[in-house]
């Protein structure tokens, strides 16, 4: 009498439906949560451009001066050149941080130069001053 031979294998299946869910609702999490970044970019201006721009990701330590044909703003508030002056000072004295502020400008397209200098003329007069330009990369 011959003896059956059990070489079943029992095959392992992994139910994948749920990790694909996972993988979706992250990528959808991220999509969705990348547009509630509340950054410098809610004014909105023209960037002038230039072919040496880089892309600045480090948002830490930083103030955000946005020149227009119309004003002067720090951190999406509408200041004169009086008060921006005065509280770039403040803000540079309150630094309690090892890190220095860096100081972004970013102005409109259409604003003059005789607008941006001053701010310019500020940032460099600031001790420890840490000051970059914003651009608009050209195409």
């Amino acid at each position: 009498m011959k003896i059956p031979c059990q070489n079943r294998r029992s095959e392992i299946e992994f139910n994948l439906t749920s990790m694909i869910d996972i993988v979706f609702l992250l990528i959808i999490f991220f999509l969705v949560a990348s547009h509630f970044v509340t950054g410098a970019n809610e004014e909105t201006i023209k960037l002038p451009q230039s072919s040496l721009s880089q892309v600045d990701h480090d948002e830490k330590n930083t103030v955000v001066i946005t020149v227009t044909e119309h004003g002067y703003s720090m951190n999406k508030e509408p200041l004169s050149l009086d008060q921006l002056v005065a509280r770039m000072e403040l803000t540079e004295s309150q630094n309690d941080s090892d890190e220095p502020i860096e100081w972004k400008v970013r102005t409109d397209a259409k604003a003059q130069y005789r607008l941006i200098e001053p701010v310019l003329v500020a940032c460099a007069r600031l001790p420890n001053a840490k000051m970059k330009l914003a651009v608009e990369g050209r195409k």
